[in-house]
């Protein structure tokens, strides 16, 4: 249909039934228009993996969608914390609804207060549950404190812990799996604190003649907890017992990092700032073996779930190592520099049995499949039924 112009300027108006019959088209066929929810959607081949960072201003975590099929990654959302992160927890129990399970993230900062977040939830300003002070609290705690220095009056009240959370950074956090509703926290306030995450409230309090800077559940004796401190001692306590301590171990330095092996759960793993890493029998007083494994502070440990005795040691020397532990008798396999400055912290994903992430205090994160260490391939060729044969 077309029609004249009407002192407009217009020579004509044309209209057609559809855009195929308009001449001036010729993109019949446009691309769907992307939609912004799948973007956001994690197939369930994807994994998560959690970044902490932290710069002079800005501290977060970053949650990273990995896929390892083709070793894809990207940041799928942020989470802005108010503080320099220390250590952090996954865990599935939703303390709002008990009866569900959930993904959440439990973080230990340089505040006293631990902070849960909602990894579902994308874009929250804040976290769903905070146990102990929050910062909102510490702010205005402070500035009562200082309002009465400018008025001449001190602080009468008693300094320390009122019994409901740290008084000190949280340097370490365990979730206990099978009892789920057990959170352990760890800090500098020389305190270990067990939280009930269905009040949520402390229930128990193991005090520490030093900071303590790491901990862990046993993986299948639920009320054994692992923990190490700056003193150089690594304690074994029995959360339901009396009397809680039942072991305890003096090691070579500060103990920088717990680790239960799952298939010989008689032995806990400990690396120390003195370069070495213990393997500890819970039922003995003398260590199994130990590995003079780096020339400086070891700062994480991972065993694979995959390949039985297949130990990663990670350092601030810039390197990772990998070992084989299966017969109590360390096999060294392979050193790796990282280019990281210090590396902080190197984990196997529970669900990829391959991938190995790898983070430090410069460039970043790595992820490595480990398949292609033709050192680690060759060793476990065989131990490890689903590894393609590697060629000697």
């Amino acid at each position: 249909m077309t029609g004249a112009g009407m002192g407009n300027g217009l020579a004509g108006l044309a209209y057609f039934a559809s855009n195929d019959s308009d001449p001036y088209i010729t993109l019949k066929n446009p691309p769907p228009e992307d939609n912004e929810e799948d973007d956001f959607k994690i197939l369930s081949t994807e994994n998560l993996l959690i970044v902490g960072r932290a710069d002079d201003e800005f501290s977060s975590v970053e949650v990273h969608v990995f896929s390892d099929d083709d070793f894809h990654c990207y940041c799928h959302h942020e989470i802005l914390l108010t503080s320099f992160p220390l250590a952090m927890e996954w865990m599935d129990f939703d303390p709002g609804e008990p009866d569900k399970k959930g993904s959440y993230l439990v973080v230990g900062m340089m505040t006293p207060g631990i902070e849960v977040w909602d990894l579902d939830l994308v874009d929250g300003l804040e976290p769903i549950l905070t146990l102990g002070p929050s910062t909102l609290d510490l702010a205005m705690k402070s500035s009562r404190k200082s309002k009465k220095k400018k008025k001449g009056g001190g602080d009468s009240g008693a300094s320390g812990d009122s019994g409901e959370g740290h008084s000190d950074a949280v340097l370490g956090l365990a979730w206990n799996s099978i009892v789920r509703t057990a959170l352990a926290s760890c800090s500098a306030d020389k305190t270990v604190r067990i939280w009930d995450m269905c009040g949520p409230k402390c229930v128990l309090t193991l005090p520490h003649p030093d900071k303590v800077q790491c901990l862990q559940w046993h993986p299948y004796d639920p009320q054994l907890l692992a923990t190490g401190a700056y003193d150089g001692r690594v304690r074994l306590f029995n959360c339901v017992a009396s009397q809680n301590k039942t072991r305890e171990w003096k090691l070579d330095g500060e103990v920088e990092r717990l680790l239960w092996n799952h298939l010989k759960p008689d032995h806990l793993l400990a690396s120390t700032d003195g370069h070495t890493v213990h393997c500890l029998d819970r039922n003995a007083d003398s260590a199994v073996f130990q590995i003079h494994a780096h020339t400086d502070a070891i700062c994480d440990l991972s065993l694979s779930c995959y390949m039985p005795g297949l130990l990663v040691t990670a350092s601030t020397d810039d390197t990772i190592k990998f070992w084989d532990i299966q017969d109590d008798k360390p096999v060294f396999l392979l050193s790796r520099s990282m280019h990281m400055g210090a590396v902080l912290c190197a984990r196997f994903c529970v669900d990829s049995p391959y991938v190995l992430a790898v983070g430090g205090t410069r460039n970043g994160f790595q992820t490595l499949d480990i398949r292609g260490l033709v050192p680690v391939a060759q060793r476990f060729r065989g131990r490890d039924m689903i590894m393609p044969m590697v060629p000697d």
